[in-house]
């Protein structure tokens, strides 16, 4: 029994060795090789991290949870209906099907930031540790599950871009062009071949200026995105992502959605 231990203790010990291994090699050495080459993009990354985290973090405990966009478009019959459903579900406490699925459509989702928290964290993690083409696909899965959240409309990304009321035509064409451009890195025949291949083809995975620097872009429009959804439909506190701003002096200069609209006070750039 004691051999049988010491071996699979051994076993254990070579296998974390390798994994250890593993992970120096494609993950902590290009993300050591970041920092040291490029400030900018550690402090971007930082920024980027900061405002996620204070944006979810206030949406789960401000923001609406249910989506008032939706409930507006909603004739007086329907609302009175909706206003009964609810009305018997609370005096009979029987969950219908009917009541369940108000429930859904009235909802404003607040259930999916845990998804998009986590995801895009695991995108400053690959800009971070250069697996550039990691960050884009995870950004593309992104964008969709910002856009189900900000409209419950159906049908192609172009009409369910054009239901969100809260971002003017201007800028959703601009959203719309963030998602093309996202899109070509859904297939490996065109982006990667194109823009990274010829790059990395004959390398370990390393730091590139310019393909980290893109990347930070697109995640800073992401996170763009995701600040006037939290404004605008989760009505949270502009005040807690302004002090934010502030006392880490973020240029918001990189996020021209939320620029345009909040970043007012003079102190900030």
């Amino acid at each position: 029994m004691e051999r049988e231990l010491e071996k699979a203790n051994k076993k254990y010990l070579e296998l974390r060795k390798i994994i250890e291994e593993y992970l120096d090699e494609n993950v902590k050495a290009p993300a050591f090789d970041t920092i040291e080459k490029d400030f900018q993009a550690q402090d971007r990354i930082a920024n980027i991290l900061l405002l996620l985290q204070t944006t979810v973090d206030c949406i789960k405990k401000q923001g609406l949870d249910f989506d008032k966009s939706y409930l507006k478009q909603l004739s007086k019959p329907e609302i009175d209906k909706r206003i009964y459903v609810l009305e018997e579900f609370i005096r009979t406490n029987y969950l219908s099907q009917e009541v369940k699925e108000n429930l859904k459509s009235d909802s404003s989702r607040k259930y999916l930031l845990v998804y998009l928290s986590r995801e895009l964290n695991w995108v400053a993690i690959s800009v971070l540790s250069a697996s550039y083409i990691s960050a884009y696909i995870l950004m593309r899965s992104i964008f969709e599950l910002l856009v189900g959240i900000a409209t419950i409309k159906t049908g192609s990304m172009r009409k369910r871009i054009n239901d969100i009321s809260f971002f003017s035509e201007e800028e959703r064409k601009q959203i719309y062009r963030i998602w093309q451009d996202l899109s070509g890195w859904a297939h490996p025949y065109h982006k990667w071949i194109k823009e990274v291949c010829p790059i990395f083809i004959s390398h370990k995975t390393m730091y590139h200026p310019k393909l980290c620097i893109q990347s930070l872009k697109k995640l800073e429009k992401i996170i763009d995105i995701l600040l006037v959804i939290a404004l605008e439909k989760f009505e949270i506190d502009k005040q807690n992502v302004l002090n934010k701003v502030t006392t880490y002096r973020i240029d918001t200069s990189n996020f021209p959605f939320f620029h345009s609209r909040y970043a007012e006070n003079p102190n900030i750039h």
